[in-house]
């Protein structure tokens, strides 16, 4: 909310599902999916929920094709190729990160494993059922245990190899099946 003063009447933004009036106050979106509205007509959205996109009638409908949300992240070990090998390699990897963020193995996917150190890319995908922004919402807290696991050292898959690097983001992924017509 971005709002002068103490706030009343005095907004230019609101939070998310709300649109501002001309008199600079807030009202909630009547409209389903609507991340932000227009405060005079409330049912008219202005931007949408994730998985949705804004129709021409200014109501959000759910995007057509798949749309997924995942965990991507990348860790950059001190050891050698060899080293990750000798311990098992990926299902090493996944085992330990399963078990330290308490998450199915098989929503863990290795995208690539990279000399230079070892960098493993990885992504955490949400197989469980919900909503998107539950999914999403949950991700982000599969997200806060992974960056905890990796400050505190409780991720520890290599106990001899020091994390370097580390990088990680929530990602929402679309996937839309396209249709041509050649004439």
């Amino acid at each position: 909310m971005r709002c002068s003063g103490d706030g009343s009447g005095q907004c230019t933004q609101c939070s998310p599902t709300f649109g501002v009036l001309e008199d600079g106050t807030c009202t909630s979106c009547t409209a389903s999916n609507c991340d932000t509205c227009d405060g005079e007509n409330p049912g008219q959205c202005l931007t949408c929920s994730i998985g949705f996109k804004l129709s021409a009638d200014k109501t959000c409908q759910a995007i057509s094709g798949t749309v997924n949300v995942e965990v991507g992240a990348t860790l950059r070990y001190d050891m050698d190729m060899q080293d990750y090998t000798d311990a098992g390699g990926d299902d090493h990897f996944i085992s330990e990160l399963s078990s330290s963020l308490d998450v199915p193995k098989e929503d863990i996917s290795i995208t690539s494993v990279k000399t230079g150190s070892v960098i493993i890319s990885f992504k955490i995908n949400n197989s469980g059922t919900g909503t998107l922004a539950e999914k999403q919402q949950q991700l982000q807290e599969i997200k806060a245990k992974l960056d905890e696991a990796v400050k505190t050292g409780a991720l520890n898959a290599y106990p001899d190899a020091v994390i370097l690097n580390y990088e990680a983001g929530v990602l929402v992924v679309s996937k839309f099946d396209l249709f041509f017509s050649v004439f």
